[in-house]
């Protein structure tokens, strides 16, 4: 979610004009930190964003606000949108999901039998499950308003899921919803593992058995298990991806 590289393209002359501008209505740091800092004495609620500025990932940082963003990133090519959010810590953020599976790390069940539907379904379910059990009775109208950003490819299952309606004071109550549904899946899909074993019947047993997509996939060539949703992207100052 936070590290891709892709290269940059030149901007052409005029675009280096407008940019120029756009720029100098930000204050750019060469450092987060720095940034952190800065935005303090700009406005309470500023918007931390991190810019690549080539092609190696390197970032510059700056605080500014919604609109003034929106402009300067508005202004970008489609190559060179490679803009942050920083999610820090404090903040209240909407509930947010990585899923990623590179298909040559698991069994090759998974990809004959994978789509975005079937594994946004199933974590749909546990989600709703969970909220239920906290008594929240619109569990399931809350859950079905999912934003899905898929950015999958012939080599990696990859899904970004965010839920506008789920929405904790500070990034780091994101990773105690997810843990508990790392606990639920151990209730409900690790026993059918333990009886099926490691492989690919394991993984359409667990479809058949449950009607839902497993969320945890066995690797190819460890006797391990992959989760599908990543568990280390709820950090403080979180770089997440413009799209």
């Amino acid at each position: 979610m936070s590290n891709s590289k892709r290269p940059l393209v030149k901007p052409s002359a005029i675009e280096l004009f407008q940019l120029k501008k756009l720029r100098a209505d930000i204050t750019w740091q060469g450092s987060l930190k720095t940034c952190l800092k800065s935005a303090l004495d700009i406005l309470d609620d500023a918007l931390i964003i991190g810019r690549e500025v080539n092609s190696s990932g390197a970032r510059k940082f700056g605080a500014t606000n919604l609109e003034t963003f929106y402009n300067y990133y508005s202004s970008l090519s489609a190559e060179n949108k490679t803009c942050y959010e920083i999610i820090r810590k404090g903040c209240p953020v909407k509930f947010y999901l990585d899923i990623d599976c590179v298909y040559d790390s698991v069994n090759d069940t998974f990809k004959e039998l994978v789509t975005p539907d079937k594994v946004v379904s199933s974590l749909n379910w546990y989600l709703t499950e969970i909220l239920k059990s906290m008594g929240i009775i619109t569990a399931e109208r809350i859950v079905d308003n999912v934003i899905v950003l898929d950015a999958c490819s012939p080599e990696k299952f990859s899904l970004h899921l965010i839920y506008p309606d789920i929405v904790f004071p500070s990034i780091e109550h994101c990773m105690a919803l997810v843990r508990w549904l790392i606990n639920l899946l151990y209730e409900v899909e690790y026993p059918i593992y333990e009886n099926d074993g490691l492989t690919g019947q394991g993984v359409h047993n667990i479809l058949s058995k449950t009607g839902r997509m497993p969320l945890l996939i066995p690797y190819r060539d460890v006797e391990d298990l992959h989760f599908l949703f990543d568990v280390a992207v709820y950090n403080a100052n979180q770089n997440f991806m413009e799209i």
